[in-house]
């Protein structure tokens, strides 16, 4: 009958009013996922440069740890303290250590 078309046209229309408002929210939150997917390799990246900073920084760590040791067993050698060893007045850069002498 015509009533009962009428209902089930209407209800249609809502269904399809709810569909379209979830439809609205499920692009929100790809949206969102997203943006979040982005923030995160972007911080995996800045984690990565963090990871290789650190590595660098103990590598240079332990390169001075040996050279102040070598120094030190310089100048036990000759019986001289540091304050008894003249430093330029300018240093000279010291050569980045290798792999290999690092592991020594």
């Amino acid at each position: 009958t015509i009533k009962e078309t009428q209902r089930i046209s209407e209800e249609a229309n809502e269904y399809r009013y709810a569909v379209g408002e979830l439809d609205s929210e499920i692009m929100k939150m790809q949206t969102k996922i997203r943006t979040m997917e982005q923030q995160t390799a972007q911080l995996d990246a800045e984690r990565k440069r963090v990871t290789e900073l650190e590595r660098q920084l103990t590598i240079q760590m332990v390169g001075r740890k040996q050279a102040q040791d070598k120094l030190q067993s310089l100048l036990e050698s000759h019986s001289l303290n540091l304050k008894d060893v003249r430093v330029h007045s300018k240093p000279v850069r010291p050569r980045k250590a290798t792999l290999s002498e690092l592991n020594e």
